[in-house]
């Protein structure tokens, strides 16, 4: 069955447990042999099908027991409070890598919903989630 039609663009960030420069980037291994962290990103222009995900920000954790482009991880989403029903199972559907190759992505294992604050600009990025708040500055 081919896959649905969609397609983001926008600001993101994230923080891992590896050193400087994610080893997964460039498809090496974690530094400490798992992948630990949180991601953040604005839409600034995207959609699922017919269904327009402009303008949304989606924060979330993950574990990868291995190497992120190994699969078989775990990933909590943290989604905006406004979403209507058809933006949620499209985000949940691009998170899962439902229609990707094996190992692309990982598994959903919670929905939260909460207020998401996501900032990113040239020098500095900051992610704030209820208590959490995450920054990293340019080195």
């Amino acid at each position: 069955m081919p896959g649905k039609d969609w397609s983001i663009e926008g600001r993101y960030v994230e923080y891992c447990s590896c050193d400087h420069g994610c080893p997964c980037e460039s498809m090496g291994e974690p530094t400490r042999g798992h992948c630990n962290g949180a991601v953040g990103f604005i839409i600034d222009k995207g959609h699922w099908e017919d269904v327009s995900l402009d303008g949304k920000k989606v924060v979330a954790t993950f574990h990868f027991p291995r190497a992120i482009h190994h699969g078989e991880g775990h990933m909590q989403p943290i989604l905006e409070d406004d979403l209507t029903d058809a933006q949620r199972d499209a985000l949940f559907y691009i998170l899962t890598g439902e229609d990707q190759p094996v190992g692309t992505q990982g598994r959903v294992v919670l929905l939260r919903r909460l207020a998401a604050d996501h900032a990113a600009g040239c020098l500095h990025a900051r992610l704030r989630v209820g208590i959490a708040d995450l920054l990293v500055e340019h080195v």
